[in-house]
């Protein structure tokens, strides 16, 4: 599980870092204006990247590789055309948007296309487990998109086009070499009529999941990214910047787990405990990083986006309430069994609670409101879903979450990052960086004994 984990995990960790660093270096040398315009084209993208995507990076972790083939091989053009036809769709609308923001409308609608074609790339060779040659792929374009940036920044006159233009043949480039190695894969074999259609349904709930979510995360910040002047959305935006190392973290051990329920079949108990470990290799990650932030989000802020968006870090500390709801997937074992439905019903409690309570948080609280009912709304739809899991395996809630471990690394890591905080802040005054380095570096010292402790554990129970 750790080592597919890791693995997962560094691919999809070079291709979110190349946006983390273009966004520092924009953050330092544009003014508010221009860096607005950057920061929306990337929540625009987002948003529309989430309903061009399907929901294939998700559902494809469901089954074993040899089935997905079967799937994909048996698809009839109509589903097929609809897929083609969706992407497109996105992609003119993505355009004509930015063109309306002064970019090329050409650029930025081959850009979200291509995009869209490389996590599917990306999903197929993680399941066939061809982790070296993602590896290499995704170096390539972590290397490649830094570089686009820094001479993007370093013109006399910064020219988001040519940046996009750039980038977009770079993800073109990846698209080509990726598909050269799945057509490898995918040319084995004979063709075999699937008589059970149950993978379309959950292939339909799974989108509308993924879909929901992703576009209420984000329906806040494409609303602020429209309506309102660029220098005046990147103080919203920054506020709510996501943890990048969480996510990619989330989706490599939920793609591992659910690697795991398709390939071992066994008991309730047996599958209450999968999740269960994946909930502890989560929060080791999940705990000390939310800590941190909460804790250091003054000094992170200002490091990451300069003095200029000091006004963020409100914003930005209620926001960090979501993070813990990262150290469990509360839609795995719904998926592995095909109950597409019960996941949906969880978005409709999600969606109603935070209906309910975004406009008087944000009467209450200003900007802070809305990410507090965000994180409201989603302990709601957390309470609903291990409520299932309790009737669905007929286990204690304990045997499913690993409670006592989580209260354990809750304890340890907020005392660590207060002390932590308290003393580069009261006692030991360090350069900006050092202080983040040298206090995040600690915490992650701690993490990664918890990480080895769990790693040993398991590998005792196997033996």
């Amino acid at each position: 599980m750790y080592k597919d984990t890791l693995l997962i995990f560094v691919n999809r960790l070079f291709v979110n870092l190349s946006i983390v660093l273009g966004t520092y270096l924009f953050a330092h040398r544009l003014q508010p204006a221009d860096f607005g315009v950057y920061q929306n084209f990337w929540i625009q993208f987002n948003t529309f990247f989430a309903v061009a995507g399907l929901g294939l990076a998700s559902f494809i972790f469901s089954y074993t590789p040899q089935k997905v083939v079967q799937i994909f091989k048996s698809l009839d053009a109509k589903r097929k055309s609809f897929g083609i036809g969706l992407i497109a769709l996105c992609a003119l609308i993505f355009g004509l948007i930015q063109h309306n923001a002064g970019i090329n409308f050409s650029y930025a609608a081959l850009f979200l296309a291509f995009n869209t074609l490389s996590i599917f790339t990306d999903s197929f060779l993680t399941i066939f487990k061809k982790y070296s040659t993602l590896v290499a792929i995704n170096l390539g374009y972590f290397l490649l998109f830094t570089a686009f940036h820094v001479i993007a920044i370093r013109q006399d006159h910064f020219q988001f086009d040519h940046l996009v233009l750039a980038l977009c043949l770079l993800v073109f480039l990846k698209c080509v070499i990726s598909f050269y190695y799945l057509s490898k894969l995918f040319n084995t074999g004979e063709v075999q009529e699937l008589q059970d259609r149950k993978y379309l349904r959950l292939w339909t709930h799974i989108y509308l999941f993924d879909l929901v979510q992703i576009l209420v995360l984000y329906l806040d910040k494409f609303i602020v990214s429209v309506f309102t002047a660029a220098e005046v959305s990147v103080i919203y935006q920054n506020g709510t910047y996501p943890i990048p190392i969480i996510p990619i973290l989330f989706t490599a051990v939920s793609s591992v787990t659910l690697m795991r329920f398709s390939s071992e079949s066994g008991n309730e108990a047996s599958q209450a405990k999968i999740l269960s470990d994946s909930g502890k290799a989560l929060s080791t990650a999940v705990f000390p990083v939310f800590f941190f932030f909460l804790f250091f989000s003054k000094e992170f802020v200002q490091f990451y986006f300069s003095d200029k968006y000091l006004a963020s870090v409100p914003i930005f500390r209620m926001s960090l309430l979501m993070l813990p709801f990262k150290a469990f997937n509360f839609t795995l074992l719904f998926q592995r069994k095909e109950m597409g439905s019960l996941i949906n019903k969880g978005v409709v409690v999600d969606i109603c609670t935070l209906l309910l309570l975004v406009f008087p948080l944000y009467q209450l609280l200003g900007l802070k409101g809305i990410p507090l009912s965000y994180a409201l709304a989603t302990l709601a739809q957390a309470a609903f879903y291990i409520y299932h899991h309790k009737k669905v395996l007929g286990q204690n809630i304990s045997a499913i979450l690993p409670l006592k471990d989580w209260a354990r690394k809750v304890l340890i890591f907020g005392t660590l990052s207060f002390a932590l905080h308290y003393v580069f802040t009261e006692l030991v005054f360090l350069p900006l960086f050092w202080t983040l380095a040298l206090s995040f570096a600690t915490i992650a010292l701690i993490a990664g004994g918890f990480l080895y402790k769990e790693i040993i554990s398991n590998s005792n129970v196997r033996h």
